[in-house]
């Protein structure tokens, strides 16, 4: 099964063509690129793969013109890999770092990942190879292409598990009544949250209020602290 994955950017992106054999063989690399966007497509309009895979964007409040950049290119790459008869499906990154590093996965996931893709072809030196030694088939793959290849074996963990359209992208799911569900459950918790820390701060200033107010009670008139008044 010939596999394209690809990571889009702002300004360059990046692809790899892989080849998997089995659901464990290790994958046979036919090409990769790193190419500014308007060359990139041109690589796009050539490619044959039995299957395109790119990487998504998902939104986590206000996106910035890198993002914004980003999503209109993978727009323009998804249409061009159609529109020469592949078949085309989205991963996230909040998908692809599960699928690769498990359920734990968080903090450092690029090296993580590139570690992970380097051991599975027999570690640094017979990876990546030298000029001395020999190359090995992960040789010149660099940025953003370690990435894209992240994703082509995270949709073969997806195919692996027999469900793979629960791990895809859906470009409609912000009109879902999943998201509206979600959405609705994290606007609830947000409203319990500052409940909860109103609550806490009520209490916690009554406490205070009344050692105040213990406190600083006001002596009787006419007797000073530690004097007793004459009659």
């Amino acid at each position: 099964m010939l596999v394209a994955a690809i990571d889009g950017g702002s300004e360059y992106s990046a692809g790899i063509l892989i080849e998997f054999q089995t659901a464990d063989d290790v994958p046979i690399v036919h090409t990769h690129t790193y190419l500014h966007n308007t060359e990139f497509l041109d690589w796009i309009y050539d490619l044959k793969a039995d299957l395109v895979v790119f990487e998504t964007l998902l939104s986590y409040g206000a996106a910035g013109q890198h993002v914004i950049d980003t999503a209109f290119w993978t727009g323009r790459f998804w249409t061009a890999a159609e529109h020469m008869g592949n078949t085309t499906v989205g991963l996230t990154r909040k998908t692809v770092l599960p699928l690769l590093l498990g359920k734990t996965a968080n903090k450092g996931g690029d090296s993580k990942i590139r570690t992970l893709i380097v051991d599975l072809y027999g570690g640094q030196e017979k990876a990546i190879g030298n000029k001395k030694k020999g190359y090995g088939p992960l040789h010149g793959i660099t940025s953003d292409t370690w990435q894209a290849f992240g994703v082509a074996l995270a949709v073969r963990k997806a195919l692996a598990s027999g469900n793979a359209h629960d791990f895809y992208w859906d470009p409609f799911y912000t009109s879902s009544d999943l998201f509206k569900q979600r959405k609705a459950g994290r606007s609830k918790k947000k409203v319990e949250k500052n409940e909860r820390k109103a609550n806490k701060g009520r209490t916690t200033g009554g406490l205070k209020n009344a050692l105040s107010d213990l406190l600083g009670k006001k002596k009787p008139a006419g007797r000073a602290a530690g004097v007793q008044s004459r009659k």
